[in-house]
């Protein structure tokens, strides 16, 4: 909400307040901003992390049902 007269007594100094005042507000929001846009970084790089270790363990498991398969195939022949 920009400052109403009460706060500044003629034309320029009124706009100077508000000036002054969305400075704040402005400022405000781009740190928040900022901090938001740092928040998803890390959230990616967290992500990326989860992903190639959840990659990793699929390849490890798929690697371990190859062998169950072998295994299976070899008893089965020997019967």
């Amino acid at each position: 909400m920009l400052l109403d007269e009460s706060h500044c007594e003629g034309l320029n100094l009124k706009n100077i307040c508000n000036v002054r005042y969305l400075y704040g507000v402005c400022f405000i929001e781009v740190s928040s901003l900022k901090k938001f846009i740092n928040d998803v970084e890390e959230f990616k790089s967290d992500f990326k992390s989860i992903t190639a270790k959840a990659d990793k363990m699929m390849e490890i498991a798929a690697q371990k049902l190859e062998n169950v398969k072998k295994l299976t195939t070899k008893s089965v022949q020997k019967i």
